[in-house]
C-alpha cells in the first residue's frame, strides 16, 4: 500500500475527515477497486493487531492476577516484602487502565471499521403499480443509480409527503441518502420511522444499526443488532459477525 492511501484510509477511520471529505472518500472506494482492495488489507490489519494486543493485555493480568493470588496466600511473603504486594496491584491497576484507555480510543474506530466492511448500496427497484407516480419514480431511480445523493433528498421528501406509493421503500433510500452524505443523524430518524409492518422494515433496521456505528454509538448498534439476530432472516448472519467483533 502507498503512503498516500495509508494516510488517506488511516485518517477516514480515525473520523478526521469532512463530511465532503467523507463522501469522497466512499465514492473512491465504490470506483477504485485496488484502493477499496487497499482499504480492505488495512481493515484486516488493524484487526489482527486488536486481536494480539487484546490476548496480550488479557495474559499480562491473568499472570500479575496469579502473583497477587500467591503473595495473598503466604503471609509471611507478605511480610518480607510487603512492597510486592502493592507492586503488584499498582501494576494490576496500569495495565487495566491502559486497557480500557486503549478500548476506549479504538472503540469508535473499530466501529467506523465494521461499518465499512459490511455498509453496502441497496439495489433500487425500477418497478412501480399502476396507481403510483411511476414518472417520479423514474427520476428517482436514475438520481439514486448515479449518486446524485443531495439532489435526491428532496424529490424523496416530496414523493412521501404526497403518499405517492411506497413510503417505508422511499424511507429506506432517503435514509442512504443522508448516510451517503454522512448526515447520519437524519439517517438514523429516517429509518427509525419506516413502519415495522411494512416489508421494507427489516432493511430499515439493518441500515439504522450500521448508522448507528458510523456514529460510533455501539450500543444502540448492538441493541438493533441483537434484535435482528432474534429475529432470524435478512442480514441475521452479518448482524450475529459484528455483534462477536463487537464484544
Amino acid at each position: 500500500m502507498n503512503e498516500q492511501w495509508h494516510k488517506e484510509i488511516d485518517t477516514y477511520f480515525r473520523n478526521q475527515m469532512t463530511e465532503e471529505e467523507a463522501r469522497l472518500f466512499e465514492i473512491k472506494r465504490e470506483e477504485d477497486q485496488a484502493f477499496n482492495l487497499a482499504v480492505e488489507q488495512y481493515l484486516e490489519d488493524r484487526a489482527n493487531i486488536a486481536l494480539s494486543l487484546k490476548a496480550s493485555l488479557k495474559e499480562q493480568v491473568k499472570q500479575l492476577y496469579e502473583e497477587s493470588k500467591e503473595v495473598s496466600d503466604n503471609p509471611s511473603k507478605v511480610i518480607k516484602l510487603p512492597w510486592r504486594r502493592y507492586s503488584i496491584a499498582a501494576s494490576l491497576f496500569v495495565i487495566l487502565g491502559i486497557g480500557l484507555w486503549w478500548m476506549s480510543q479504538n472503540t469508535a474506530k473499530d466501529a467506523s471499521s465494521l461499518y465499512a466492511s459490511y455498509y453496502e448500496n441497496p439495489i433500487i427497484s425500477n418497478a412501480r403499480s399502476v396507481e403510483e407516480a411511476k414518472v417520479n419514480w423514474e427520476s428517482i431511480v436514475s438520481m439514486y443509480s448515479n449518486s446524485r445523493n443531495q439532489e435526491l433528498i428532496p424529490l424523496l421528501e416530496a414523493y412521501i409527503e404526497n403518499g405517492e406509493g411506497s413510503i417505508a421503500e422511499a424511507k429506506v433510500y432517503l435514509g442512504i441518502c443522508f448516510l451517503e452524505l454522512s448526515e447520519i443523524n437524519s439517517a438514523i430518524q429516517t429509518f427509525s420511522s419506516v413502519n415495522p409492518n411494512s416489508s421494507y422494515f427489516p432493511s430499515a433496521q439493518w441500515y439504522l444499526a450500521l448508522s448507528h456505528l458510523k456514529n460510533s454509538e455501539v450500543e444502540k448498534a448492538k441493541t438493533e443488532l441483537a434484535k435482528i439476530v432474534q429475529k432470524g432472516g435478512y442480514k441475521s448472519v452479518e448482524a450475529a459477525d459484528i455483534l462477536k467483533n463487537l464484544e
